[in-house]
């Protein structure tokens, strides 16, 4: 029997209409939560949220830039209004141009640290005011194992290092008020990114990862889903690898 530890408590996941986020959405309705889904494809998020209402909770999906503060405030806003509280938030939106230094460009820069980066502190600043007034709440912002060796994209790479950062100052600031911030750095994992890989680069991280296989977005989730529950209560600050070993040596 499946513990529904977040019964009653409201879910806001960011780029839940696919891949991570995707599965952390399930995992947050399986353990009993409502769900509400930001993403920027409108009907890809559509389609989870009428899935994710088959385990009989309540389920939102906004169409949303999450680069956009004050379009943020009032979807917030109208979450709390609807669901009455938000209780928990998984910071998953990112993205990766895949360029290397001389390639580039200084939009591409600034769009990777505005949805990666500067949109956790964006959903999260907001997200905190609903939070302390409820003196409870749990934050998750995903990272990447890019935060700790270099990537294609040297922007990734500095936006997701950042992420583990921001996580420790977010963690302390909140804590006060019993709001858990933790990050999870997911490895190599089998989501739509990597159908961008060739066949190369997906051996040579099988070959790398002891676990002798990629993740798959489940393995993220169940590791997301856990950090809201009584179970990590001690947990704070932290940043949990989830990589089958991929950075063990």
């Amino acid at each position: 029997m499946v513990e529904r530890y977040l019964k009653g408590k409201n879910a806001v996941v960011t780029g839940a209409a696919q891949g991570i986020g995707k599965a952390v959405a399930f995992e947050l309705a399986r353990r009993g939560a409502n769900v509400v889904i930001l993403d920027v494809n409108k009907e890809k998020a559509q389609m989870v949220a009428k899935e994710i209402e088959k385990h009989g909770i309540k389920v939102l999906s906004f169409l949303c830039d999450v680069t956009d503060f004050e379009q943020l405030k009032k979807i917030f806003s109208e979450i709390d209004k609807t669901l009455s509280g938000i209780h928990v938030l998984i910071n998953n939106a990112g993205i990766n141009r895949r360029k290397p230094l001389q390639e580039l460009t200084k939009k591409d820069w600034d769009a990777e640290i505005a949805v990666n980066l500067s949109a956790i502190f964006y959903c999260s600043k907001i997200a905190a005011e609903y939070m302390i007034k409820q003196k409870q709440g749990w934050i998750v912002n995903i990272a990447s194992f890019k935060a700790k060796e270099a990537a294609t994209s040297p922007g990734y790479t500095a936006s997701k290092h950042g992420v583990l950062g921001l996580t420790k100052n977010l963690a302390k600031d909140l804590i006060q008020y019993n709001i858990h911030v933790n990050a999870v750095s997911p490895g190599p994992t089998e989501t739509e990114m990597a159908t961008l890989w060739d066949d190369e680069t997906r051996r040579k991280y099988v070959s790398q990862i002891p676990r002798g296989r990629l993740g798959q977005p489940e393995d993220i989730a169940h590791v997301v889903s856990f950090l809201c529950s009584p179970y990590a209560d001690f947990i704070v600050g932290a940043n949990v690898d989830v990589n089958g070993g991929y950075l063990m040596f």
